[in-house]
């Protein structure tokens, strides 16, 4: 299938600020973030919208919804289990690179943050005066209590059905340390997390998986990722 250029036309680099705030952030976030490939995709057609399309389908403001969750995945940096995030909505502004990160940028973050906890993908606890505390739930969107999927999957490693549910991809930080989740558009991250989908199912013998190819059909971006072409 044809895609449209996934990068936004008017930033070709992060700023030095965003930069900046990513390796602060890199600091007590995770080497990688573990997301369930339950976030991604489905598996049949007539399985609930993934929450990756919820995400992007969700009105204005996918991008900051898909900046926000991915995130806060980073930051969850306890094998065993979760713990709140106090983290002022300006540095997430600033970390997104979004305009006006005391301003404009922060009320971005928090109508974002708003839609997550709506929708069950968080809690929020708010107290006057200091930063909200945010608690991520699991991110497969079924109100479950979050585990890391990599911890959750070995401790149900003897149950191939259940463990199945906790499969996950690996975000490097690289994305955040880099700017790429402040370059990319929404729709840019979900194709850059389709493509972690697809390359997850492995590779033949000897293949480099940054030199083989992975083609999408219209019917396979419809039915496993409830998304349109566009």
């Amino acid at each position: 299938m044809e895609t449209r250029p996934i990068a936004r036309k008017d930033r070709r680099e992060p700023s030095a600020d965003a930069l900046k705030q990513a390796k602060t952030a890199a600091a007590r976030a995770r080497r990688s973030a573990q997301l369930r490939k339950l976030f991604i995709a489905r598996n049949s057609a007539a399985d609930p919208a993934p929450p990756m399309s919820r995400l992007l389908k969700g009105g204005k403001g996918s991008e900051v919804r898909m900046q926000l969750m991915l995130s806060l995945l980073w930051f969850q940096t306890d094998s065993t289990s979760v713990k709140p995030l106090p983290y002022p909505a300006q540095s997430w502004a600033r970390l997104f690179d979004l305009d006006q990160p005391d301003a404009a940028g922060a009320r971005r973050v928090n109508d974002a943050t708003k839609w997550l906890e709506k929708e069950g993908f968080i809690r929020v606890k708010s107290s006057p005066g200091i930063a909200n505390e945010i608690t991520v739930m699991e991110e497969t969107g079924n109100g479950a209590d979050y585990q890391p999927p990599g911890y959750a999957a070995n401790r149900l490693r003897s149950d191939p059905d259940r463990v199945a549910r906790h499969l996950y991809v690996q975000i490097p930080e690289e994305m955040w340390l880099n700017g790429y989740m402040s370059m990319l558009s929404g729709a840019g991250i979900a194709f850059y997390l389709m493509l972690l989908d697809q390359y997850s199912f492995g590779t033949n013998i000897g293949e480099d998986p940054a030199t083989t190819a992975v083609w999408f059909s219209p019917k396979v971006v419809s039915e496993r990722y409830n998304l349109s072409d566009d």
